[in-house]
């Protein structure tokens, strides 16, 4: 159910700046941000489909803006994992109580927060080219399936498909267009998934469309500051921020 105290939406507003701040500032983490912090006030089953409108509005001018870019092959190998992994993390999604879904990203946010807090300091490595490495290919499809159920799951898909599209394309432009392309195809196909189980209604449109507000503000903002920001002090802030986030989810 939509939260209705004025107390709750405001700092429901707040999380999902934050988050989109977060966003605007590294370039992606909006829901790996916001949706922990979300779930400790709002349930899962009502965060996750709400995010879903975020990603597929986003995600819908991303690729528009950058279809001609987009890895065709590599796209296509990792959606016949993701499909997969979406048809099960929304089952996942659908069975598991919210306690539990909190004391599983709870897991999965302070492993990921302690990674980022413990690599102070490391140089970005140039990658080899999508063509360089065929081998790599084949891992394409197992990255999609982490992907497509961590999102149907907790809306962070990103994690997983980022990691693995960073060791196979060198090419900044090809990179984002590609991500773009499958956080995309993975929305539509959540929509879908969503619609038929009753996770997506007319009150999850609502609020979305009431915290839009804060998404573009957010957004705007730390698009603005990340200039005069410190990347690298900025993502161990939020790692560990993060980790707290996660201790709390688990208690």
């Amino acid at each position: 159910m939509p939260p209705t105290e004025t107390g709750i939406i405001l700092l429901a507003g707040l999380i999902i700046f934050s988050g989109h701040f977060v966003k605007g500032v590294s370039g992606f983490g909006s829901a790996l941000f916001a949706v922990p912090l979300l779930m400790l006030i709002l349930d899962a089953k009502f965060v996750i489909p709400v995010f879903l409108i975020f990603d597929f509005m986003s995600g819908a001018i991303l690729v528009i803006a950058n279809w001609r870019s987009i890895h065709r092959q590599l796209l296509l190998l990792l959606l016949c994992g993701l499909l997969v992994g979406t048809s099960i993390g929304t089952w996942m999604l659908l069975s598991f109580g919210h306690e539990l879904l909190k004391r599983i990203l709870g897991v999965l946010i302070i492993g990921w927060s302690v990674v980022n807090i413990v690599q102070v300091g490391e140089k970005t490595r140039s990658n080899p080219a999508a063509g360089d490495n065929p081998n790599k290919l084949y891992w394409a499809p197992f990255s999609g399936f982490l992907g497509g159920a961590l999102g149907a799951m907790f809306s962070v898909n990103g994690p997983p498909i980022i990691i693995y599209l960073s060791g196979v394309i060198e090419r900044k432009q090809i990179f984002r267009a590609t991500l773009y392309g499958i956080f995309f195809a993975d929305a539509c196909y959540k929509m879908v998934l969503f619609t038929a189980n009753h996770l997506l209604n007319t009150q999850v449109l609502r609020f979305a469309l009431l915290m839009a507000p804060f998404l573009v503000a957010g957004t705007f903002a730390g698009s603005w500051l990340q200039e005069f920001i410190n990347q690298e002090v900025f993502k161990k802030l939020v790692a560990f921020i993060l980790l707290v986030t996660g201790v709390i989810l688990l208690l």
